[in-house]
């Protein structure tokens, strides 16, 4: 089991210069974002947290840094091609409900509508992405899990993969 973090200020763990130049003010902070995002470099780590709270809305800086490495943190990116997918999925989903939250508060069927097909779209994308993940975690195995043989039954148990024609998957 995972440490929790506890909220976290971003203006107490980073230090950003007036040129520009972001530092790290807290070692800790550091090595949690990386074990998070599945990062070595904290400064990518950083900046793929900072890029999906930016495309997501309704968080204040604070409350936005913490629920993105609370997200990473339970979906537990293993490499950055995960956790670039976890991002993508964090983004979409995030879109497809405010756009539905858009449809709900428009007065005009026509606005609303479009609001609709905009957030099936963003969370259709979102499922794909989400399907796309979790078959790169599993390494493109399917797995079968029989939970229940009745009396004389018979189950299969091991690794079951499909091939295709000519043996190719």
């Amino acid at each position: 089991m995972k440490n929790q973090m506890t909220s976290i200020d971003p203006k107490k763990v980073i230090d950003i210069s007036p040129s520009g130049e972001i530092s790290f003010k807290d070692k800790e902070f550091e090595q949690r974002i990386c074990q998070v995002t599945g990062h070595d470099d904290p400064m990518h780590a950083l900046y793929l947290i900072l890029l999906t709270g930016e495309n997501i809305d309704g968080f204040e800086k604070k409350d936005m840094v913490n629920y993105v490495i609370d997200v990473f943190e339970k979906m537990s990116p293993s490499d950055p091609v995960e956790a670039s997918l976890i991002q993508q999925f964090i983004i979409l989903h995030h879109q497809g409900i405010d756009r539905l939250s858009r449809a709900k508060g428009s007065e005009h069927a026509t606005s609303s509508g479009h609001q609709v097909n905009m957030a099936t779209k963003l969370l259709r994308l979102s499922q794909e992405t989400l399907v796309t993940l979790l078959k790169y975690k599993n390494k493109g195995q399917q797995q079968v899990f029989v939970t229940h043989v009745n009396d004389g039954g018979k189950a299969i148990i091991g690794n079951l993969s499909h091939r295709g024609v000519d043996g190719k998957k």
